[in-house]
């Protein structure tokens, strides 16, 4: 008996509750018709609402990503979330007389929305613009979260891999002149949290924001549209280049100017002064396969490679040279111009020992003055030799 009286205790409080539920449920919804009903009777779809306030439309962008940057083809891939606002002061209410509601949510399209579009894109994709959000203030809001954008930028890579690039956004109307209404940036700072990229430092200020107009030539008069312009400036990170690039250089050119170190006799001399040759080749192609084919912004580390190559060229001319000079019996016996030249001062400010006097011109008296088949004096070339 006790268990079929508590059984029925609990079944009436559910349906208590369950009703309960319902009834708010019911009321929310009558609640959010009403007040779409009120909006809809004072904001226009199609046209701009006659009280906006200063006739003005906000527009928000806030980066969030960069995805890519190209600079041989020219543009920035980037992803933002974008938004855009005005206030109409019909479409204000007081949330108490609506359940305390101050925003509702409608479908795309239900009231006006400004012809806003990035102006300097090469494509643009819009996550999401599917909902207008409308505030008791009297604000309307539409936005898209996630805006994937393809913007056209001119890159100077002549301080690679040190090089620095602004690519500004620019927001504006498409169809609608200042007639129509205005453009303005948000007086606001919307924080949006910002993933960073690998390879660039992106840097942006909501101060720097500019408002502009550009103008078309219509056929009756010239129409002038407002747009705002928000600067981007991407630095490169340089340290992978610095690390792979740079310093694998800087030690080809050092490696190079060994090669007159190396002793015919072991017969690597030219091998080894063709493969730093080469190797300065590949990293001459490695540039043009990440930079631009541009000739006004060629990168000046470009001609440091460029005179780099020049250097082992001249290094391997001169090698080939000595081991002819070495192995040929013609051309071992320097002449009397030669040997005035080596024993000068002029050894010395090349930063080489000049052959001593006694040496090169050894004195005939000498007891141990001995000369080859070809009249040269022997002790030179035992302490002096090519």
């Amino acid at each position: 008996m006790f268990y079929s009286l508590f059984v029925c205790v609990l079944l009436i409080s559910v349906e208590v509750k369950t009703s309960a539920n319902e009834t708010s449920f019911t009321n929310g919804v009558d609640v959010g018709n009403r007040l779409l009903e009120k909006l809809e009777s004072v904001l226009p779809k199609n046209i701009p609402p006659s009280d906006m306030r200063s006739n003005t439309v906000y527009i928000s962008v806030a980066p969030k990503q960069i995805s890519h940057v190209n600079e041989k083809e020219g543009f920035l891939t980037l992803q933002l979330q974008m938004s855009c606002y005005y206030w109409s002061q019909s479409a204000s209410w007081d949330p108490a007389d609506f359940h305390n509601n101050s925003m509702i949510i409608v479908p795309p399209h239900t009231f006006w929305s400004a012809d806003i579009v990035i102006l300097n894109s090469l494509e643009v994709r819009y996550e999401s613009f599917e909902r207008q959000l409308v505030y008791s203030s009297g604000a309307v809001l539409f936005w898209s979260p996630l805006v994937t954008v393809r913007l056209a930028c001119s890159f100077d890579v002549s301080l690679f891999p040190f090089d620095k690039h602004l690519c500004p956004i620019d927001v504006g109307s498409w169809l609608s002149t200042n007639d129509t209404y205005k453009i303005s940036s948000n007086p606001r700072n919307i924080i949006v949290p910002y993933t960073e990229n690998d390879e660039w430092e992106l840097s942006h200020s909501q101060n720097s924001i500019e408002i502009l107009t550009r103008t078309t030539v219509g056929f009756e008069s010239d129409n002038w549209y407002s747009y705002i312009r928000m600067p981007l400036n991407i630095k490169r990170r340089h340290h992978f280049y610095l690390l792979i690039f740079v310093l694998p250089n800087a030690l080809l050119c050092l490696l190079s100017g060994l090669v007159f170190f190396v002793p015919p006799e072991s017969g690597e001399k030219i091998s080894f002064a063709i493969t730093i040759l080469l190797a300065q080749f590949v990293s001459l192609a490695m540039i043009s396969d990440i930079l631009p084919s541009s000739s006004r912004s060629f990168p000046k580390i470009g001609y440091v490679c460029g005179g780099a190559i020049a250097q082992s060229t001249v290094n391997l001319l001169l090698s080939v040279i000595v081991m002819n000079c070495y192995f040929s019996r013609g051309f071992t016996r320097p002449g009397r111009k030669v040997r005035i030249i080596i024993s000068s001062r002029l050894m010395s400010v090349l930063g080489l020992t000049p052959c001593p006097k006694e040496i090169c011109f050894p004195k005939k008296d000498n007891s141990s003055y001995t000369e080859d088949d070809q009249g040269y004096p022997n002790d030179f070339f035992n302490h002096y030799r090519l």
